[in-house]
């Protein structure tokens, strides 16, 4: 019978921990709605209630389902990150052939431009955006 290796990434508890809460998260926004289908805007009459078999989370302070809202955020959440995610990669690849292409003066300048991105903090260009955009 031939042996099976586990790979070496495999190995490593933390990785395969984390790996592990990273496909519930997402499997919990992509099916949530279909397993547990309640409407997070919907109010009931009591709020602050604790978990019960109805509202496995409780309610909130507007008595709506705690549950059904986080599924509901882990939704958003999912959205926005792979939204995020895919415009910097194709930013990424379109700049990276751009500077690939011509290279010299041009490759330097994206590279330039590139690094002060990555050398500011974000909440520093925040604040610059914040204080120089108007209201």
């Amino acid at each position: 019978m031939p042996e099976f290796k586990v790979p070496g990434i495999l190995r490593v508890k933390k990785f395969v921990a984390g790996l592990a809460i990273f496909i519930a998260i997402v499997l919990t926004g992509m099916l949530g709605p279909y397993i547990y289908p309640a409407d997070p805007t919907k109010m009931v009459d009591r709020r602050y209630l604790p978990p019960l078999e109805k509202y496995p989370l409780g309610t909130d302070a507007l008595g709506r389902d705690a549950l059904a809202q986080l599924i509901y955020g882990i939704r958003g959440s999912l959205l926005v990150g792979a939204t995020a995610s895919g415009i910097a990669l194709a930013l990424a690849i379109f700049l990276g052939t751009i500077a690939a292409v011509f290279g010299g003066l041009i490759d330097k300048a994206i590279m330039t431009i590139s690094e002060i991105f990555i050398i500011l903090p974000a909440i520093l260009l925040m604040m610059l955006l914040a204080a120089y955009l108007p209201e």
